[in-house]
């Protein structure tokens, strides 16, 4: 065994010991909870009290909570984590008509809590989006079902998101930083592409990327560059005349701007959805770094 599967079980080790501790401290807060939902049973699609407490609890620890997803009243879903890799617990907490809790759904809906908890508090560490989906009527109706035939658009959604971005690829996205060598822009969660100072306006010279483009803007982009290796993705305008009608492999000959062809270009896609290709996490925006200069506003192209 190498240094490098070391230090994979020793960061793997700490992650668990976070997540036990996290939990660990919410343990009666968990248990309380599965007490009042014992003792208040509410059959299927009728949980108000339950989901109210769940959804509280988690919003508590600093989840984003929707609630009534899926045009279900009852239904709620909980994020916590910057992603790339992407773990659902579902929460299960409907009675029995005239029997109450003889299933556990109140044991079921603490724990599932409870594993949203534990997960969250190493979500940075280990590059995970936890959600907490609280899915109503599993005894009577199948608010599960219910669930996955109102969610087409959301399906579709998440595999935008979590596809390859490949040359060719066209997205809305907005900046999120400009820097003197260009703009990031965010193409999909954890993911951001590079627009070179030279592509901000098409058929001009630009002294500033601000002149131009400024954090928040809304901007459509095509994909001309992607190197996997070093985790970096170089966009150019969608409208931009030089790329308009030009097939894959026609953007692939055209570059991110900067100097001539592709390659080596300031094309920093580095969000946590590249970790897996080497490219480190593209998310420390503040550090202002391109792609391969110690220093901070330096231009990739000219190092």
């Amino acid at each position: 065994m190498g240094a490098g599967d070391d230090e994979e079980e020793r960061m793997a080790a700490d992650a668990k010991a976070g997540a036990r501790e996290r939990i660990e401290r919410a343990r009666e807060q968990l248990l309380d909870l599965s007490h009042r939902i014992h003792a208040t049973p509410e059959i299927g699609m009728e949980e108000e009290r339950a989901c109210a407490w769940l959804s509280d609890a988690l919003a508590d620890a600093g989840f984003a909570v929707e609630r009534g997803v899926g045009g279900l009243d009852t239904a709620f879903s909980a994020r916590s984590g910057p992603g790339p890799l992407r773990v659902v617990v579902c929460a299960e907490y409907d009675a029995l008509p005239g029997i109450g809790h003889a299933c556990g759904h109140n044991i079921i809906a603490a724990t599932s809590v409870g594993a949203g908890l534990g997960l969250a508090a190493v979500a940075e560490d280990v590059g995970v989006e936890v959600t907490v989906l609280g899915t109503p009527a599993e005894e009577s109706g199948g608010g599960k079902i219910t669930l996955l035939e109102q969610g087409d658009a959301l399906t579709e959604r998440i595999r935008q998101m979590t596809k390859e971005v490949e040359v060719g690829d066209e997205f809305t996205g907005k900046v999120v930083k400009t820097t003197t060598f260009g703009a990031f822009v965010e193409l999909a969660k954890g993911t951001d592409g590079l627009l070179h100072i030279s592509n901000v306006s098409p058929g001009q010279r630009v002294g500033t990327v601000e002149e131009v483009l400024n954090k928040g803007d809304e901007i459509s982009v095509r994909v001309v560059e992607v190197d996997r290796e070093r985790g970096r993705i170089g966009l150019r305008l969608a409208e931009d005349p030089e790329i308009i009608g030009k097939t894959k492999e026609e953007l692939a000959t055209v570059g991110s701007g900067g100097g001539g062809g592709g390659g080596d270009r300031g094309d920093r896609g580095r969000g946590r959805g590249d970790r897996r290709n080497g490219g480190g996490r593209g998310r420390d925006r503040d550090r202002d770094r391109g792609p391969r200069a110690p220093r901070g506003d330096r231009d990739p192209d000219r190092g």
